[in-house]
C-alpha cells in the first residue's frame, strides 16, 4: 500500500492550518496519524494513499483483499455484516460468527 503526502494542496487547506496555528495555538505535525504526536491540540495534513505507478487511489481493500480473491476461494467478503465472535482452534482463527444485515 502506497502512502504519500502529495506536494500540492489547495490554498484553502493551507490557510485553514495557518488560522488553527495562529488563532487557536494548535501545533502543526507532519504525521497527524501517528499516535505519539497526534492529539486534540495538533493539526496536520492527512496522508493520501496513491499508487505511484498509475496514480490511482489505493485503499485497504485494493491493497490487501483484491490480490487474494482469485487465489483464496474460502475468502468470503460480506457487506452490512457485524462480526459478533471470532472462532479459534487453539491460537488460530478459523471462522467468525456474524449478525447478518447489521446496520
Amino acid at each position: 500500500m502506497h502512502v504519500s503526502n502529495t506536494g500540492s494542496t489547495h490554498k484553502l487547506a493551507d490557510q485553514y492550518i495557518e488560522v488553527a496555528k495562529s488563532h487557536f495555538g494548535m501545533e502543526y505535525v507532519n504525521d497527524i496519524m501517528d499516535f505519539e504526536t497526534a492529539g486534540n491540540d495538533k493539526i496536520g495534513k492527512l496522508p493520501k494513499w496513491i499508487n505511484p505507478i498509475d496514480g490511482t487511489r489505493s485503499d485497504a481493500a485494493t491493497a490487501f483483499l483484491q490480490p487474494l480473491r482469485s487465489t483464496h476461494h474460502n475468502l468470503h467478503i460480506l457487506f452490512k455484516t457485524k462480526v459478533s465472535r471470532i472462532i479459534f482452534e487453539g491460537t488460530k482463527a478459523v471462522g467468525v460468527e456474524v449478525v447478518a444485515k447489521y446496520i
